[in-house]
């Protein structure tokens, strides 16, 4: 368990020290078999807090980008919502196609988000328990920039909060 999660980590701090200086190389990616092999990853760590992964994904939605970056951007949602769920809840994980988008979305029940815009800057941390650095949304937020992706995040009083990316139609292929 330890080691998954530092190894997380440290690829977030080198991809955060690299993405100016290194050019990553796109390629057709198999997003739904690459999200079931991350999701697989992550499972252990779920597994300690009682958490259930329950994943809807459609078959066979292809995306063209960096694979290191596709997985910066799909580990970094799971840890975290992982690392912010309540013990013995569930996190949703689902994958479509809609007319213009490939539609990817997390939620997890926790606490509720106070300001869904900050989470998106650099260093910034919505509570110091949790560690972190403060860098892996904004990582998020410059691959989603790089690639077009629109972001959306809702976060009820409830505590259950869904990260929403829509991939746009030139960056998923058929």
């Amino acid at each position: 368990v330890v080691t998954r999660n530092l190894t997380s980590i440290y690829e977030c701090l080198e991809y955060s020290i690299k993405n100016k200086k290194v050019q990553y190389k796109k390629e057709s990616i198999n997003l739904s078999q690459f999200l079931h092999d991350r999701i697989d990853f992550f499972q252990v760590l779920a597994e300690v807090k009682y958490i259930t992964i329950v994943s809807n994904v459609e078959a066979k939605l292809m995306v063209n980008m960096s694979r290191i970056e596709l997985q910066r951007l799909i580990d970094n949602n799971l840890s975290n919502a992982i690392k912010y769920a309540k013990d013995t809840t569930t996190i949703a994980i689902d994958l479509k196609r809609e007319t213009n988008f490939a539609v990817l979305g997390f939620t997890n029940s926790g606490e509720q988000i106070e300001d869904v815009e900050k989470i998106f800057i650099r260093y910034y941390r919505g509570d110091d328990i949790r560690g972190g650095f403060g860098l892996g949304l904004s990582i998020v937020k410059y691959i989603c920039d790089l690639y077009a992706i629109k972001i959306n995040v809702i976060s009820n009083e409830k505590g259950e909060s869904t990260f929403t990316y829509y991939f746009p139609i030139n960056t998923v292929k058929e």
